[in-house]
């Protein structure tokens, strides 16, 4: 059952249905249920295989949703993948991760100059969201310092919030402190 308090979960999943229709869905048994989708229910921590890739579903800090977090591994390498995040929970120190995409949705000195400046009351509420549902620029720098990133050959930022990041910014600083290349998807 989905919480009230939880009207975004159309947001992460708006087209499920249609893809649904082409292909299984894999997803957590919120959205599956929601929608009444042919796929296969995820869990945290539960592996499956696709092809000869196996998938580990990890669960991550985004307010009331039950949002999933993903490493991919197979006999080349191993990719994090995770968007739509505060933080993680699980202790990802002691893998070795070849490429990780992953959220950098606001800087925090951004999003206090658009608390303190906005005058709409709406806009203040959906920015107070922001901060306790998405992955900040700090965090994500102190969330990488605790990974093992010998391995890592990119850092591919994700999900950008249209005002409060500026991407060459984050970039330049996540590559200057951690000396892996660093981009923001296209």
């Amino acid at each position: 059952m989905l919480h009230k308090s939880c009207p975004y979960l159309t947001d992460h999943s708006l087209s499920c249905k249609y893809v649904n229709e082409y292909m299984p869905i894999y997803a957590c048994n919120q959205v599956i249920s929601k929608f009444s989708l042919d796929g296969i229910r995820l869990s945290h921590n539960n592996k499956i295989n696709v092809g000869n890739m196996v998938v580990m579903p990890f669960r991550v800090e985004h307010g009331d949703t039950d949002n999933l977090a993903f490493i991919f591994k197979d006999s080349d390498s191993i990719v994090l993948f995770a968007t739509d995040l505060m933080e993680f929970t699980s202790n990802l120190s002691k893998i070795k991760f070849n490429n990780i995409y992953i959220e950098c949705n606001y800087m925090d000195e951004l999003l206090t100059e658009a608390i303190n400046n906005d005058e709409d009351e709406n806009m203040k509420v959906k920015y107070i969201r922001q901060c306790n549902t998405h992955m900040s620029l700090k965090n994500l720098k102190e969330h990488l310092k605790y990974m093992d990133l010998s391995c890592c050959k990119e850092i591919v930022l994700l999900h950008p919030s249209k005002w409060l990041v500026d991407k060459k910014t984050a970039c330049v600083e996540i590559q200057k402190d951690f000396n892996i290349t660093t981009k923001y998807a296209v």
